[in-house]
């Protein structure tokens, strides 16, 4: 275990070197191998808390592979989804997805709270990560949205439908997707994709679809 403290120690000093030219030449793969080996997360924190941004994609996509193992971390991993950076905001929101866990399944809502992103990439894998996780987190979701929150309104009315999906049929998926307001209408195609085998020709009909969101969540195998 020391010697692989050390290892990473040794890769960790020469990423702060110089960071653009560790990230650019995949050395990023052998301080994830030290992880993998045990040396231990704490070394990864600092890096994760950094104001250098290749540092960040560094740390970032090192605990993405982590997965499970890293939810420790969750508290330095969420403040990523503020970046402006797309790179660490789209590892960042697969690891809380994977870490909104035991008394952290509130903090899901925050993956939730990228519907709204103008960034197009963000939301599509957004809609992925909630069509994919458990009702757990989904309830776990809608309790933390309070009224005070941005689109409050609209994320209640969503999150309820997901949550009680088991009462929904054709008729309340389609006026969802149908809804005036796009955010309501990405959760219309997120409760369609969670039941896609029942609502198969409702994913059909949003292949075709005004709403590039729709459109594109239909092609989108991420």
């Amino acid at each position: 275990m020391e010697s692989t403290n050390q290892t990473c120690a040794t890769l960790i000093e020469e990423l702060l070197v110089d960071p653009k030219g560790f990230y650019d030449s995949g050395r990023s793969y052998l301080l994830l191998q030290t992880f993998f080996d045990g040396a231990s997360l704490e070394m990864l924190r600092p890096l994760l808390m950094s104001n250098i941004l290749f540092v960040q994609r560094v740390a970032v996509f090192v605990a993405s592979e982590l997965g499970s193992s890293v939810c420790g971390l969750l508290d330095n991993i969420a403040p990523l989804l503020c970046s402006n950076e797309r790179y660490l905001q789209y590892h960042a929101m697969e690891i809380i997805t994977i870490c909104s866990i035991g008394d952290k399944t509130g903090a899901f809502l925050s993956v939730v709270r990228m519907l709204e992103t103008h960034d197009e990439v963000l939301r599509i894998l957004a809609m992925n990560l909630m069509s994919r996780t458990t009702l757990t987190k989904i309830i776990a979701a809608r309790n933390a949205c309070t009224s005070d929150l941005p689109h409050a309104e609209a994320h209640q009315r969503g999150l309820g439908l997901l949550e009680n999906l088991h009462l929904a049929n054709a008729k309340i998926i389609e006026e969802t997707i149908a809804d005036e307001d796009p955010l309501v209408r990405r959760y219309g195609a997120i409760a369609a994709k969670r039941l896609e085998h029942i609502f198969s020709m409702v994913m059909k009909r949003m292949e075709a679809s005004d709403d590039p969101d729709l459109r594109n969540f239909c092609g989108d195998s991420t």
